[in-house]
C-alpha cells in the first residue's frame, strides 16, 4: 500500500515539473519572439551601425545649430 502512494505521490510531482517546464517553455518562446521582433536578435554588428548611423545624425544636427548660432550671433553684431 506504502508502495503505490509513493507512486501516485510521485506521478503527482512528475506531472507539477511537466506543468512548471510548458510554463518555462511558453516564458521563453515570448521572450525570443519580441527579441527578434525588435530586431535585438540581429547581432551586436547591427546594433553597433545603427549607433554610428545615429552619431553621425547628432553631428551633422549639432553643426547645423552651431552654424545657426554663429549666424545669428554675426547678424546681430553686424545688424
Amino acid at each position: 500500500m506504502a508502495l503505490i502512494q509513493e507512486i501516485n505521490e510521485l506521478r503527482t510531482a512528475l506531472n507539477v515539473s511537466k506543468a512548471a517546464l510548458q510554463k518555462d517553455k511558453a516564458i521563453l518562446g515570448t521572450r525570443e519572439y519580441f527579441t527578434k521582433k525588435s530586431g535585438i536578435g540581429d547581432g551586436v554588428g547591427n546594433v553597433v551601425e545603427n549607433q554610428r548611423h545615429e552619431i553621425d545624425a547628432l553631428r551633422r544636427f549639432i553643426k547645423a545649430m552651431e552654424e545657426r548660432l554663429d549666424t545669428a550671433r554675426t547678424n546681430g553684431i553686424d545688424g
